[in-house]
């Protein structure tokens, strides 16, 4: 049987059939009738919705399966899911608190579900891989999925750095600072720096399919990249 982790830390004396988990998001879309058309117009907003994954699970006591109850009931927010059976990816889900287990009498096992309403993304591994530019010039970042990935940049000095086409721009700033893509967020520590850097696109920039360009002016000392890929 396969084991599931939260944050890392396999939930204990959890076993897990995950042949349920492997659910796939739908794609966010509007539809629209149009008088005297024949059809409809769907307008696709380029996103996905969230999807519920649900882990067949038992346990072998009603003790164990209380502590995972109080493990889950705890946590708040997003939380980093990882099952045994994948171990190239992983997701980022909000626990779903399961109702009372079912009791085989077979083997006295206490069989329950586990949900997790979860981000549409399956993050790869791979993508949590960072990579260090230490000096000025132009260099090539390949993304192996189909989609847009939205990077973590943690970036040392001032000046300017081009990711694939978007110009940042970073002023006034001292050690380094990290422009979370995903969050749209720029940040050193727990001070806000959103004032401290523009974009030329006014927009965050994405790590396309295939190779992307990653330029350093002179000014920035050091860029660090985690990806973030990610696939359905």
């Amino acid at each position: 049987m396969n084991t599931l982790s939260i944050n890392g830390t396999t939930l204990p004396n959890v076993y897990v059939d995950a042949s349920l988990s492997f659910n796939k998001p739908v794609k966010d879309v509007e539809t629209f009738r149009v008088p005297g058309r024949n059809g409809a117009l769907i307008i696709d907003n380029g996103t996905w919705d969230n999807v519920v994954i649900t882990y067949p699970c038992y346990t072998k006591t009603a003790a164990a399966f209380d502590n995972i109850i109080q493990t889950l009931g705890a946590l708040k927010g997003y939380q980093k899911i990882a099952c045994s059976n994948d171990s190239t990816h992983y997701r980022m889900g909000v626990p779903i608190i399961p109702q009372t287990p079912t009791a085989k009498r077979i083997n006295t096992n206490f069989y329950f579900n586990l949900s997790f309403n979860c981000k549409p993304q399956r993050f790869l591994t791979s993508g949590d891989t960072t990579t260090t530019y230490s000096s000025t010039g132009t260099s090539t970042l390949n993304n192996p999925t189909k989609f847009d990935s939205k990077p973590l940049l943690r970036i040392t000095g001032n000046g300017k750095v081009t990711v694939n086409g978007t110009e940042i721009t970073l002023a006034n700033t001292t050690n380094y600072t990290d422009i979370d893509c995903e969050a749209m967020e720029c940040y050193y520590g727990s001070t806000n720096r959103n004032g401290n850097v523009t974009f030329n696109t006014n927009d965050f920039p994405t790590l396309a399919p295939g190779n992307n360009s990653i330029v350093r002016a002179s000014g920035i000392t050091q860029v660090i990249i985690t990806p973030r890929w990610w696939e359905l």
